[in-house]
């Protein structure tokens, strides 16, 4: 079985306990032990139904050799929330490590629930150092790893509150005697409970800013080596978010072999009525546009515009009206190097040198091996607008033009193989190559069939933007938890 580090050791440990514990009685509602001020919130009614899900996916079928072993989980209730976040920067990334607290009622004796809890969560820290302290008849289990990080759990009766934030633990001590408000009362938690679907969630106005704080960092530091040029990206971009963005919310749904996630991410109205506008959607068929695609992408996105040109203004001139007038010109005159990734220096005259949708893929999973893929109406118009320097290809077949960084261009094939995109009625579509990631969830739970090496699973990823803001629906095996495990499992 591959190693596993502390948090996905974190929540296959809930999962154990879940089982252990035999979980009979009606579960309180959650969001009434979470704080008001919780920056992401995800709850699901049957922690059974996921793992069901997991195990009727498409690469539990083609993938496991025999059949995968895991606790019966059903009926079990669950809550996962992030109550911040904290970074540290180096002048090449941007490490993130959130602060979270799973919630879980264990509905038994409460020496039963610290024996068990004790018990499991030791066996998948083998080497952590464990302290138990009792205070205010709250008995608290503290591991310490090597490299000192910290798992708590904080006992009480039959609730358990598991995280790595000591601070966010007495949080959610505070709510759950009173003395701090709690989510119950939250409106967009209560409209999403009521749907009934397989999980929910949101992140909050606050949560949003805060995501949008330390992602500007990350796109500053990969932007451009210049000080002045990285501070004024982290100046903008969370200004532009808190005037546009209001909260995102999420829903996730089973279908026959996947998980369905759908994404709201609510904009101010007339944040999205700009976009709407602009962003209207082709209603080409994608197969008359496309005579070629990509040979085994990790990734592929094809944006599907009545008119790329107005889409892509649309959206500058949108972010623009979201601060104040110099920071607006900043981001005018950023975009016009918003291209320069795939060679191109004139928006203008490569917008007018192409025709139909564009697509943009990647050969690795990190995005190193980036490209452009287009459809040529005016070829010397298009070599005009390509910037000229060996570091960057051009290659033109038939009517298609590749465009992107030379080494990346020179290793792209096209085949007639677009079966994937013929169905395509949304503004974008990301489709995703899963397939190491589903082996890699797998192989903690069975071994790998070998005869199914050659076989593929993919994602799908739509977007729509309408009045409300922008839609995106995903259809993929492990869904949001996926991610999730995928968080988890990078050492």
């Amino acid at each position: 079985m591959k190693k596993t580090n502390l948090y996905l050791k974190t929540l296959l440990f809930v999962s154990v306990v879940c089982f252990t514990l035999s979980c009979k009685n009606e579960s309180p509602n959650l969001r009434s032990l979470a704080p008001q001020e919780t920056l992401i919130y995800l709850e699901t009614n049957d922690l059974g139904e996921i793992f069901s899900a997991f195990k009727s996916s498409q690469s539990w079928e083609t993938f496991a050799q025999e059949k995968p072993i895991i606790p019966a989980l059903s009926g079990i209730q669950a809550a996962v929330a992030i109550t911040g976040f904290e970074t540290s920067e180096s002048d090449v990334s941007l490490n993130v490590k959130p602060k979270f607290v799973v919630i879980l009622d264990t509905n038994s004796y409460e020496t039963t629930t610290i024996s068990v809890i004790e018990n499991q969560i030791s066996k998948f820290l083998v080497n952590a150092k464990l302290k138990k302290t009792k205070k205010n008849n709250v008995t608290f289990l503290t591991w310490t790893t090597v490299d000192n990080r910290k798992i708590i759990a904080a006992i009480i009766g039959n609730l358990a509150f598991i995280g790595n934030d000591e601070s966010s633990i007495n949080d959610f001590l505070a709510v759950k005697n009173g003395e701090k408000p709690s989510l119950l009362t939250n409106e967009t938690l209560i409209e999403l409970a009521s749907q009934k679907k397989l999980a929910f969630g949101f992140v909050s106005k606050k949560g949003v800013n805060e995501i949008a704080n330390f992602l500007s960092i990350r796109v500053a530091i990969q932007t451009s080596e210049q000080d002045i040029v990285r501070s004024l990206i982290a100046k903008i971009l969370p200004n532009v978010v808190d005037k546009s963005i209001e909260e995102i919310t999420w829903t996730a749904n089973k279908s026959v072999s996947q998980i369905e996630d759908k994404f709201l991410i609510k904009l101010k109205p007339e944040v999205a009525k700009n976009l709407a506008d602009s962003m209207e959607t082709s209603k080409v068929n994608l197969s008359n546009t496309f005579q070629a695609m990509p040979i085994n992408p990790f990734s592929t996105t094809i944006y599907n515009f009545k008119s790329n040109d107005l889409a892509f203004q649309g959206l500058i001139r949108t972010l623009g009206s979201q601060t104040d007038q110099i920071s607006g010109k900043l981001i005018e005159n950023f975009s016009q190097t918003m291209l320069q990734s795939y060679g191109i220096s004139d928006n203008k005259k490569f917008f007018e040198a192409i025709e139909g949708n564009i697509l943009t893929a990647q050969l690795d999973s990190e995005g190193e091996e980036s490209f452009v893929v287009v459809n040529v109406k005016d070829v010397n118009k298009l070599k005009s607008a390509v910037i000229k320097d060996k570091e960057f290809g051009l290659k033109i077949i038939k009517n298609v033009a590749i465009l992107g960084d030379a080494e990346t261009v020179s290793k792209v094939e096209l085949g007639e193989n677009i079966d994937n995109i013929k169905k395509i009625t949304y503004a974008v579509t990301t489709i995703t190559d899963e397939t190491e990631f589903a082996k890699s969830v797998i192989r903690d739970f069975a071994e790998i069939d070998p005869a199914q090496i050659g076989s593929k699973v993919f994602a799908t990823t739509n977007s729509n933007v309408n009045t409300s803001g922008i839609e995106r629906f995903r259809q993929s095996e492990y869904g949001l938890f996926g991610d999730f495990l995928k968080l988890a499992k990078q050492e």
